[in-house]
């Protein structure tokens, strides 16, 4: 009996005791292991080289270039705790912050078309000539200098060819120069330098309408001379160019309007002299009539670029009807009449052609981009805001504003 509850006893005392050791095994050889486990859990976060930064910070600001907001914001944050030093740690933080302010405010990166310069706030171009208005404002500068140099010829009446020849091109080059000058100078705003343009030929037409319509009321008496004509169409000229940089520059406008302007002048000036001259068989009216249109044509151009608001390309498709039509019906006229014809039922014809291959381009090109006016920037105006940032020394933070002052 005795040994039975010996036993019975060193059974117990195994039962309890050899699995508290093996417990305490286990658990000494858990915390032989668990310095390095908990050290590693421990440690800070790896710290990258600074060449390795640089080219992981360049990928996340690739995924920021690219709308990917979230992602850069995540890897950017991640970069932060990674960075060699403080400096570009708060350079992360920065980038982070503000790619969840563009999340959070649905913004959206957009790339400038290449027809413009760069973005105005929140994607409006900025109010600068381009470089097409400008290069047709060069050939034309050219063309005034030559005719402003025939004038001149007309009224000195010089005893040599190079007499007449030699200040006709000193004045192109001159004239060619001034438009570089305004433009370094003062700036030429969208628009302007077409306005020039256009505004230089509405002052030659102007004036060569008026001095056809004297012309033909006076006949042969009081008629105007050489001089007193290029002295006209120099005058009407230049304050045509001088009017259209102005109202441009102070103003603003389009290339395209400024050119529908132009065109406006001219067609109308076209039609409605061929018209009246179809209708009345009578050159008088019919020039009257046409240098009054001309006035009224680029008065409505103006009106009717407010509302079509073109392009300078839809304005030029615009004209190519005009051409076209007023050659197509013309043309066709011309063959089927032969020799049987005659002026009035030509110039009806033609003047038919003009405004119907005006209004068909017109129409045709409807749904093509259209153009407004580009304001400057209002230096009163300033946009602001705000940052945060960790201090250099890692203690606290610092508070600031970015934007456009």
């Amino acid at each position: 009996m005795y040994m039975r509850a010996h036993w019975l006893v060193v059974g117990l005392w195994m039962c309890f005791t050899l699995p508290a050791r093996g417990a305490h095994a286990q658990a000494e050889a858990a915390e032989a292991e668990a310095p390095a486990s908990v050290e590693a859990a421990a440690s800070p976060t790896t710290k990258l080289t600074a060449e390795q930064w640089e080219r992981s910070y360049d990928k996340a600001r690739s995924a920021l270039k690219d709308g990917a907001f979230i992602a850069a914001a995540a890897a950017l944050s991640q970069l932060a705790e990674q960075a060699p030093d403080a400096t570009r740690k708060r350079v992360a933080l920065e980038a982070s912050w503000l790619a969840l302010y563009w999340s959070k405010r649905g913004y959206a990166l957009q790339v400038p078309s290449s027809s413009s310069d760069t973005d105005e706030g929140g994607g409006a171009r900025p109010s600068k000539r381009t470089t097409d208005e400008l290069a047709i404002l060069y050939t034309s500068s050219v063309i005034y200098g030559v005719g402003s140099g025939v004038a001149l010829a007309m009224l000195t009446e010089p005893n040599s060819a190079a007499g007449a020849i030699l200040p006709t091109l000193a004045l192109a080059g001159v004239s060619a120069t001034a438009v570089y000058q305004i433009d370094k100078r003062v700036g030429l705003r969208y628009g302007a330098a077409q306005a020039m343009t256009s505004g230089l030929y509405i002052g030659f037409e102007e004036g060569l309408a008026w001095v056809l319509w004297q012309q033909e009321y006076a006949r042969w008496e009081n008629q105007l001379s050489a001089k007193q004509v290029a002295s006209v169409l120099w005058a009407t000229s230049t304050v045509g160019v001088v009017a259209g940089g102005l109202v441009g520059q102070l103003y603003g406008t389009t290339p395209g309007r400024a050119s529908l302007m132009g065109s406006g002048a001219f067609w109308s000036a076209l039609v409605v002299g061929f018209g009246v001259a179809a209708m009345t068989d009578n050159t008088q009216t019919a020039l009257l009539s046409s240098a009054v249109a001309l006035n009224v044509g680029a008065v409505g151009g103006v009106l009717l670029g407010n509302t079509m608001r073109p392009s300078i390309a839809r304005v030029r498709f615009i004209d190519l009807g005009g051409v076209c039509g007023g050659l197509v019906l013309g043309g066709l006229y011309l063959a089927v009449a032969d020799t049987s014809g005659n002026s009035r039922a030509a110039f009806g014809t033609i003047a038919a052609g003009f405004g119907g291959g005006l209004l068909a381009a017109a129409y045709l090109t409807r749904d093509m981009e259209p153009d407004d006016p580009r304001r400057p920037r209002d230096e009163s105006q300033f946009s602001m805001v705000p940052t945060i940032a960790p201090s250099a020394h890692g203690h606290g933070g610092t508070l600031g504003l970015a934007g456009a002052f």
